[in-house]
């Protein structure tokens, strides 16, 4: 896939219009010229609409076209290439979805072409939620965003103006295959890693303004230590390839076996690419050699090309955690205490330094031992989490190079996760006496007050249903105050979507159904 990307770099300079970095037509064409110099058979606007078992192997597809009608084909190997697990969901084959509070999917993005500064370059916005899998949904989205005001706007003139958009939504995430293993984010988190056939190298992109809704272990790693921006290295086994209890098939790119935290990591293009070309090979393998894929084996330290971006190795750790209690203090006491943070959880003498840096009288010291504490599930730190939580704390931390977390939504967060009794009050004062205080340190993602009063309310949503969950005598207190937060909003929640000063999607239905799923009280609304 290098070659080829090198080869798509020198000929955009002959002619061809540049559309940034990527020159994405050029590179379809280029393809398109390597698959038909190997004999490949492409089949256009081609729709799959079936599978062949025989038992539990994968034997060959069924495929329609307008003009010539329904075809079929045969082989010792299907790949699942799709990107949404098409072939596997079609044949019922057990598939991953969004994230587990209701299932949704990232924010998809409109993508049109430009021209200014003498040049042709793509712009895209993130523009809503969209379901991959329902049609009309899909439909409605493409229409609604290429009439967002991004691209119909009345101040273009000859040095930037729209020439086209993009005939499909920029769509970050999908249904992905269940495989013979499955890559967790608690497999990374704790170093449990299979050896990869291929490495991801990224951090963990997730665009949604929501991350009050998703798993614990994202919330810890973005919003208690701030790391977004984070480089993780993730091996990909043979087996998180091959959907569980089938032959026959392999798949690649995004729709490997994956939980949804980790398919943030493992979606970036290059990445996809070396999946691909891995995929090709242990297809080949396996039909030389005559064996199932999962049997085929790899003389790794021969395929150089798992890691040629200098970024991905096999030797690269998540991070390099720190384990001096020095240079941990150092952290701690820094702007840039996540990794700092982080390094506590590796660390089962650490709790000791902790509980004495609490009471150091150093500001910074004090509540990240607060925060390191809270994220080993220690709540000694809990009363500086209720003041951090009580003065809305503005402080944000530059650990990551974006969307670091306030302290203030930090605390909300960590408050429920230890499911303290005594923060219902606290959130109720937060959420039902709001006043809009100055944002400027954490403006990058939060885009005025409704964007900042919607984190506060998301956080505290969820940290009063963890808390109503533990503590039954709570639940009809807590539910008259959710019930009381949400007729307060009048069935809108505006947000803006990440990367737009102006482009807002409600939030309220969303709310609702993350209510409705999670709580065990009775909710009226």
């Amino acid at each position: 896939y290098e070659e080829i990307d090198e080869k798509t770099t020198k000929m955009a300079g002959n002619g061809y219009a540049a559309l940034g970095s990527s020159h994405c037509e050029l590179k379809k064409y280029i393809l398109e010229e390597e698959a038909l110099q190997y004999g490949v058979e492409i089949k256009y606007e081609a729709v799959l609409t079936g599978v062949y078992l025989n038992g539990n192997r994968i034997s060959g597809i069924e495929w329609f076209e307008e003009a010539t009608g329904f075809h079929k084909a045969f082989g010792r190997i299907v790949a699942d290439a799709t990107a949404d697990a098409w072939v596997t969901r079609t044949y019922g084959g057990e598939v991953r979805r969004g994230r587990k509070s209701d299932g949704k999917y990232q924010p998809y993005s409109n993508i049109a072409l430009f021209y200014g500064n003498k040049t042709t370059f793509m712009y895209n916005t993130d523009h809503g939620y969209v379901d991959p899998e329902n049609g009309e949904d899909l439909s409605t989205q493409l229409i609604d965003s290429a009439q967002s005001e991004v691209f119909l706007s009345d101040k273009f003139n000859d040095d930037l103006f729209p020439l086209a958009s993009t005939l499909m939504l920029g769509i970050r995430s999908g249904p992905g295959i269940v495989g013979e293993e499955t890559i967790t984010i608690d497999n990374i988190f704790n170093n449990n890693l299979s050896d990869g056939v291929y490495y991801c190298c990224s951090n963990m992109d997730n665009h949604s303004k929501d991350i009050a809704f998703e798993s614990e272990a994202y919330k810890d790693w973005c919003v208690g230590a701030s790391l977004w921006g984070l480089g993780v290295v993730v091996p990909v086994p043979l087996k998180a390839m091959i959907p569980r209890g089938f032959d026959g098939i392999i798949a690649c790119g995004r729709t490997i076996s994956t939980d949804y935290t980790v398919s943030h990591v493992v979606r970036m293009k290059r990445d996809v690419q070396r999946s691909g070309e891995i995929a090709g090979l242990l297809a080949y393998k396996s039909i030389k050699e005559n064996c199932e894929i999962k049997d085929v084996t790899l003389d790794t330290e021969k395929l150089d090309y798992r890691f040629s971006d200098t970024s991905v190795t096999p030797n690269r750790p998540l991070s390099s955690w720190l384990s001096d209690i020095d240079e941990i203090k150092s952290a701690l006491m820094s702007d840039k205490p996540g990794i700092g943070i982080w390094s506590c959880r590796y660390l089962d003498d650490i709790d000791q330094f902790l509980l004495e840096w609490l009471i150091s009288g150093d500001c910074r010291l004090s509540k990240n031992s607060a925060v390191a504490l809270a994220l080993k599930g220690n709540g000694s730190g809990v009363e500086i989490l209720r003041k951090m939580a009580k003065q809305r704390d503005l402080y944000t931390p530059k650990t990551s190079r974006k969307f670091n977390y306030p302290h203030g939504i930090t605390a909300v967060y960590l408050l429920g996760r230890l499911k303290d009794e005594e923060s219902v009050e606290i959130i109720k004062e937060i959420l039902l006496n709001w006043t809009y205080g100055e944002t400027e340190e954490c403006a990058e993602f939060i885009e005025g007050e409704s964007d900042y009063y919607f984190q506060y309310l998301s956080f505290g949503i969820m940290a009063l249903i963890e808390i109503g969950n533990q503590y039954e005598h709570l639940r009809d207190e807590i539910s008259d105050l959710l019930n009381c937060l949400l007729i307060r909003q009048n069935k809108y929640l505006p947000v803006k979507m990440k990367g737009s000063h102006n482009l807002e999607y409600n939030m309220y239905e969303t709310v609702i159904n993350i209510i409705k799923n999670e709580f065990k009280g009775e909710i009226n609304i």
